[in-house]
């Protein structure tokens, strides 16, 4: 999976969630877009503040508190407070990719959790198989 961009402060994704609960309804990018333009006044020019931009709504897709299905952005119900998103942003800055289960359906809950256990299964059989190995070598050559 490609490792996203960390938020550069924590209250990012918050301010993501409360655009998009502004306009209150899905949204597609050039909708919040309009809105942003609408209300912050950014600049075109203003480069940075669209790269915090997608950094935003990447976190928030990937933390599991915004749903992106097919480029229509919306938020999850129930909506997580304030200050789960500031804890899980917060968690996502100081460790390496922190798996958030807030906002998620069943089905990913189970697919996260299946290939965890696959990669666990993965982990554990690689260091097995080269201590077998060695030992059925040395018996062989013994002998």
């Amino acid at each position: 999976m490609k490792q996203l961009p960390k938020p550069r402060y924590h209250k990012d994704s918050v301010q993501i969630i409360k655009m998009l609960s502004e306009i209150n309804k899905p949204a597609s990018m050039t909708e919040l877009i309009k809105h942003v333009e609408s209300h912050y006044k950014p600049h075109p020019e203003d480069r940075d503040f669209w790269h915090t931009f997608g950094e935003k709504l990447a976190i928030g897709v990937s933390c599991g508190y915004i749903l992106n299905q097919s480029g229509i952005y919306s938020l999850v119900k129930p909506r997580p407070t304030v200050q789960q998103i500031l804890t899980e942003t917060r968690n996502r800055t100081n460790t390496k990719q922190t798996k958030v289960k807030v906002g998620l359906t069943r089905k990913q809950t189970f697919l996260m959790l299946k290939n965890e256990k696959l990669s666990q299964e993965r982990s554990e059989k690689r260091p097995e198989k080269r201590s077998e190995e060695r030992s059925e070598e040395r018996p062989e050559k013994r002998s």
